[in-house]
């Protein structure tokens, strides 16, 4: 009786702490601060649970060495990454959408979803809903696993094994087939109708060191790991409560449903991880390969097996194993992160999935152009882009790529024809400037004043706007003296930072140098 007393005390204390970090992330989500809640802060809650019930020896014994390898696993995630930036290697995009017209007779989920039930300009129950369940992929893992831990404890083996072996199932899929997700297919590549990526940062699951938390994968689309594991740990729960697991089941559904909400996984990233989840299942389980894996331990002579069966080792043991799995992690994570740089697509990667498919995909050969320094092919494809795109935000998007390699090829007059189409007030300051520029490159001085006074008068507050209207007026003899002083004064007197201080310095400069007689030469008035 005491003993059962004792257990129910911890239980009370295990679920009553993670219960109250739930509903810390509940609370987070619902004023939208949710994206500060990384899945590392989930570990001191699950410690102080733990410390709490005075089970801290048995903690470490069996769980030390397990969470160690998710962190080192982990590490791979964001290893793998790098390794496909270092190398080169072939990334993916197009059989997963084919896979998923397939499936879903022609139709695309995300954007399926999306279209009937996503408005970006209102935040519902739902969404916070669907952002927490979507966030708590790892606080599940942890709390379906210490009730594991705490209640069937002849079964937490089997339940390690199995996490270990999906997570290395994901890290295959991740090396082998990197995969574009759909919000990236959408937004990245114009493969696919407009998919929003609803959670941003939310959360993400790659920690390749213990120092950060917050590195990502973004091509980790196949399989769906937040969809194996809780496909896993649902098979697990009614393998060992039947009826009782019955909550699981809606959990998991909203998760299915949230990764495709937010455009993160296609369905068929989802069936994928179901059935790594199912193989895995099948392996530890029906064909008893925990049993089978401890049995060939037991097998092995002493000094062997003191270094491979950890559970059935010494304190001592399990802690040096932890450190020596988690500097593994450390030296794993730091090579990836010191010479990481973010992915973009290459030559092959264009010919295969977006030539004859996107129109974006002269625009990706103009960026790879950019990136060798090759201006003139970079400018062809950027405007060989201005006849095929049609959405009119990507449109303006290479109109200002086409113009800013132009002026950098000094094609002023490329520049023009890039800009000019696009109605003053729908330019920003800094685009305004670039058309303003060409005008004055092609010796058309009035077309670039009005262009910088229209602009000036619609920005009222950019300092950049009002400075370049005084240089170029300046420059061009198109202001007076007393026009560019009032420009000076402006600068110095409506814009109190320092920016607008410089800016106001150089012009009044500029004015010294030139002299009243060149600076009036021209007068057309602001």
């Amino acid at each position: 009786m005491p003993n059962d007393e004792a257990r129910q005390r911890s239980r009370l204390i295990i679920f009553g702490v993670v219960g109250a970090y739930l509903l810390l992330l509940v609370g987070l989500a619902s004023v939208g601060r949710f994206t500060f809640v990384t899945k590392t802060a989930v570990v001191p809650v699950v410690l102080l649970a733990v410390l709490a019930t005075g089970h801290v020896r048995a903690f470490v014994e069996q769980w030390a060495v397990f969470l160690s390898l998710l962190v080192l696993f982990d590490a791979f995630r964001g290893y793998i990454y790098y390794s496909i930036v270092a190398l080169d290697l072939d990334v993916y995009m197009g059989y997963v959408i084919e896979l998923e017209r397939w499936l879903l007779g022609g139709h695309i989920a995300p954007v399926w979803v999306q279209a009937r039930w996503w408005d970006p300009d209102v935040e519902t129950a739902f969404d916070q809903l669907l952002t927490v369940v979507h966030g708590s992929h790892f606080l599940f893992f942890l709390l379906f696993s210490l009730t594991v831990w705490h209640a069937r404890r002849a079964a937490f083996p089997d339940l390690k094994l199995g996490m270990l072996l999906v997570m290395a199932g994901g890290l295959v899929g991740y090396l082998l087939v990197p995969t574009v997700p759909p919000w990236m297919a959408a937004s990245e590549f114009g493969v696919l109708p407009e998919i929003t990526r609803v959670y941003g940062q939310v959360y993400n699951t790659a920690t390749p060191t213990l120092r950060q938390a917050l590195d990502t994968n973004p091509i980790a689309a196949m399989p769906s790991l937040h969809t194996a594991f809780p496909a896993f740990l649902t098979l697990v729960a009614w393998r060992l409560w039947r009826w009782r697991a019955l909550p699981i089941f809606p959990y998991f559904a909203l998760m299915l449903f949230s990764l495709v909400y937010g455009g993160e996984h296609y369905v068929a990233d989802e069936l994928a991880g179901i059935a790594l989840a199912g193989v895995v299942y099948t392996a530890v389980y029906p064909g008893r390969l925990g049993a089978r894996l401890r049995a060939a331990l037991a097998r092995q002579d002493a000094e062997a097996s003191a270094v491979l069966r950890w559970l059935d080792t010494p304190l001592r043991r399990h802690l040096a194993a932890t450190a020596l799995v988690l500097l593994a992690a450390e030296v794993v994570g730091q090579i990836s992160l010191s010479g990481r740089s973010a992915w973009s697509p290459g030559r092959r990667f264009v010919a295969r999935e977006l030539a004859g498919k996107s129109p974006l995909a002269p625009v990706v050969l103009g960026r790879i152009a950019l990136a060798e320094e090759d201006l003139p092919t970079a400018q062809r494809e950027f405007e060989r882009a201005l006849t095929l795109v049609q959405d009119p935000v990507r449109l303006r998007a290479v109109r200002v790529m086409t113009a800013q390699t132009a002026m950098h090829n000094g094609d002023a007059a490329a520049a023009v024809r890039a800009l000019v189409v696009e109605p003053l007030d729908q330019l920003d300051p800094e685009h305004g400037v670039l058309l303003a520029r060409g005008h004055f490159a092609t010796e058309q001085r009035d077309a670039g004043m009005r262009v910088l006074t229209q602009l000036s008068r619609g920005y009222p507050g950019s300092a950049r706007l009002a400075y370049e209207r005084g240089k170029w007026g300046l420059a061009v003899g198109a202001l007076s003296p007393a026009d560019i002083e009032g420009v000076v004064l402006s600068l110095r007197d409506r814009f109190h930072d320092p920016v607008a201080a410089e800016l106001a310095d150089r012009l009044a400069a500029q004015l010294a140098r030139t002299g009243p007689a060149r600076a009036g030469r021209h007068r057309t008035g602001p």
